[in-house]
């Protein structure tokens, strides 16, 4: 008693309708790729890049938070000069 899927109820069907169906006019949807293809150049995409592209992304934002809390410090540092109870 085998009950056949049909498009509607196919979860690989529905998966690939929604990707089929976003809209790459989307800023956001836009702005995403954008920063996608940047850590790829068509002689990095490889297996094994692809595989790393979560590791390197986050490197790189906290990277860019250690860096922003960094000024952060000096703004803090500088605030104190002028007022110690800061």
């Amino acid at each position: 008693m085998t009950e056949s899927l049909s498009g509607s109820q196919n979860p690989l069907s529905a998966k690939l309708s929604h990707v089929l169906g976003t809209s790459y006019t989307d800023y956001g949807v836009r702005a995403a790729l954008e920063a996608l293809s940047e850590q790829f150049t068509p002689t990095e995409n490889t297996p094994n890049s692809r595989r790393q592209l979560r590791a390197a992304l986050e490197l790189q934002d906290i990277q860019r938070s250690g860096a922003l809390l960094g000024q952060y410090e000096q703004v803090i540092t500088v605030s104190r000069l002028f007022d110690p109870s800061f």
